[in-house]
């Protein structure tokens, strides 16, 4: 079904448009930018997650007792606990 309206050519040049995209090389790339970038925010997302694993895990805390702090906390409160991706 194409709901876009667009033609197979016009579909074409656009994704061959996308993998141009890049920000760190001006040549083609495999996939399109946003694909790659989605990757790429999956996996900090996932490091993100592993590290709150493991925070909690050295403190003794569960899930519940976070889940209730951060829900009356204010987000100022809250900056000893933000992590980024390794």
């Amino acid at each position: 079904m194409n709901e876009v309206g667009i033609g197979p050519d016009q579909l074409q040049a656009f994704l061959n448009g996308l993998c141009y995209s890049h920000q760190i090389v001006n040549s083609a790339i495999s996939l399109p930018e946003p694909i790659y970038q989605a990757d790429e925010l999956a996996k900090r997302g996932k490091n993100n997650y592993a590290t709150m694993k493991w925070v909690l895990s050295s403190i003794h805390l569960s899930y519940s007792i976070l889940g209730k702090t951060t829900a009356t906390t204010s987000p100022a409160s809250l900056r000893s606990w933000w992590t980024t991706a390794p």
